[in-house]
């Protein structure tokens, strides 16, 4: 049986609880990356995971000016929490999708050019991270609080205990 690909038809933002900050152009979702070593043993040299995280960012790209950003922006002790909602088509059947992300940002608002498209980008510097596909969490990274659940399994779980109890 061939498997039919998926389709994000529609995408928005919303941002800190002030509501719809608007539509996304594109959106560039956080790595969830584990920093490797190389080490040789017995004649091969083999990537080995250290058990950390390397540091997450995002990219939004925005196709309109909303003055939410800067005023999330301005609120440097509490960084804003964006969530962004999609709708996935497959098949004739739709899902929905929906990433949360929170960490500290930077703005580009980008070179100004008359007939073209407005474009703002936020830069997110990732402190958590959920991403639910059809209402299931795939993914929930909280640096924060040293949580990282991949498919319902926190792989931090161990060394959270070690180094907190």
């Amino acid at each position: 049986m061939t498997q039919v690909p998926q389709y994000l038809s529609a995408m928005t933002v919303f941002i800190d609880g002030v509501g719809l900050l608007g539509t996304a152009k594109q959106v560039t979702l956080p790595k969830v990356e584990i920093t490797r070593e190389t080490v040789t043993a017995g004649g091969f040299e083999r990537a080995m995971s250290t058990g950390v995280f390397k540091a997450m960012e995002a990219e939004i790209t925005l196709n309109e000016y909303h003055d939410s950003v800067f005023k999330a922006a301005n609120k440097l002790a509490v960084p804003p929490l964006f969530v962004i909602k999609g709708n996935l088509s497959q098949d004739g059947q739709d899902y929905p999708i929906e990433a949360t992300i929170k960490g500290s940002l930077d703005i580009d608002d980008g070179n100004w050019e008359t007939g073209k498209e407005a474009e703002r980008k936020l830069k997110v510097y990732v402190d958590f991270y959920a991403l639910k596909v059809n209402g299931t969490e795939q993914c929930m990274l909280d640096a924060k609080n040293m949580i990282a659940k991949i498919n319902d399994v926190d792989l931090l779980e161990k060394a959270r205990t070690h180094v907190l109890s």
